[in-house]
């Protein structure tokens, strides 16, 4: 598959009350335009970027 791309949308919501009373951490963040995330020890870990639109 040359020259294929992949577009992924990521939707982050609220925690609801009883993830916030189990202190349910966040394991996604976006730095710009580069989501990452936080795998079970606590380590950030960048896995990509877009380009826009």
């Amino acid at each position: 598959m040359a020259g294929a791309s992949v577009k992924v949308a990521v939707r982050v919501r609220p925690f609801n009350a009883r993830e916030t009373s189990h202190q349910a951490k966040c394991v996604i963040q976006m730095q710009g335009n580069t989501t990452c995330k936080r795998g079970l020890v606590g380590v950030l870990k960048c896995v990509g970027s877009h380009r826009g639109a």
